[in-house]
């Protein structure tokens, strides 16, 4: 699945292990996942994607569509 919407994945800071990757969908508020790498925070927002999409869905509520 190619994410049509724009990602952001910044490094910050955590106390336990370091620093975290976090990824956001930017035009979808909550979609936001994180990982020790680029590539896991960026696979795991795939999967938060696809979930928040599945779940607006089934829910009948509307999202944001990337142009």
């Amino acid at each position: 699945m190619n994410l049509p919407w724009t990602i952001t994945i910044e490094k910050e800071p955590d106390p336990e292990f370091g620093f975290l990757y976090i990824a956001r969908v930017k035009d979808l508020p909550g979609v936001v996942s994180d990982g020790y790498s680029e590539d896991e925070a960026r696979i795991s927002l795939r999967e938060a994607l696809k979930l928040s999409l599945r779940m607006s869905l089934e829910e009948k509520e509307e999202f944001t569509l990337p142009i």
